[in-house]
């Protein structure tokens, strides 16, 4: 065993447990500008769901630029965590899809649900496919839509199944079959599914 293996808590795990030194400490960043410390305070109060709190920190961060503390924001605001109006949410989402890939996420869901956007399908698909593809559920969604636009009505809880990755997924679709298809294609399969989510409710 190698006697120089560190056992101590990593910084993350300090904030986590909410050791009141690296809060103390935290909260003396934040309060100086650094906008990743105000991120971490407003991720930890978000957790502890005091949503105001958190959302007040990760205000700050985002007026300086902090990818993650505007879409946590855009996020909060979507789930109705927080109050703030839609143009704020679409501008954080925005202002987060330069960098990360969540951010064009819920910009084509803005769009596809009609959420502080005009409703367009085609303009969701634009967002959806902006970019690398760099998780799997923006690989599911467009799967999923492939599923939507080469299924009968018939068979649309089964095309349903591929979005909610259920058990018998794969045999519903095969993989990157999505690529085979336009964008146009991609945009109906969108409507479809969409159509057919509000027939859940």
């Amino acid at each position: 065993m190698n006697e120089e293996y560190d056992e101590s808590p990593s910084f993350m795990d300090r904030l986590l447990s909410r050791d009141p030194e690296t809060m103390h400490l935290q909260r003396l960043a934040a309060a100086n500008g650094d906008a990743d410390a105000q991120v971490n305070l407003g991720d930890i109060l978000w957790m502890e769901e005091k949503y105001e709190e958190a959302a007040r920190w990760h205000r700050k961060a985002a007026r300086l630029g902090n990818a993650a503390a505007q879409f946590s924001i855009g996020s909060m605001i979507f789930d109705g965590e927080i109050e703030g109006d839609l143009d704020e949410m679409v501008y954080c989402f925005f202002a987060a899809s330069e960098t990360l890939w969540l951010g064009r996420f819920k910009m084509g869901e803005c769009y596809r649900l009609g959420r502080g956007l005009p409703q367009s399908y085609e303009k969701a698909m634009v967002w959806f496919l902006k970019g690398e593809i760099e998780s799997i559920a923006q690989e599911r969604r467009l799967e999923a839509c492939c599923a939507f636009f080469n299924a009968a009505p018939s068979e649309y809880a089964q095309a349903y199944a591929v979005d909610k990755r259920t058990p018998d997924m794969k045999r519903l679709v095969r993989k990157n079959a999505w690529k085979e298809l336009t964008p146009e294609q991609l945009a109906e399969g969108l409507r479809r599914l969409t159509e057919y989510e509000t027939t859940l409710l």
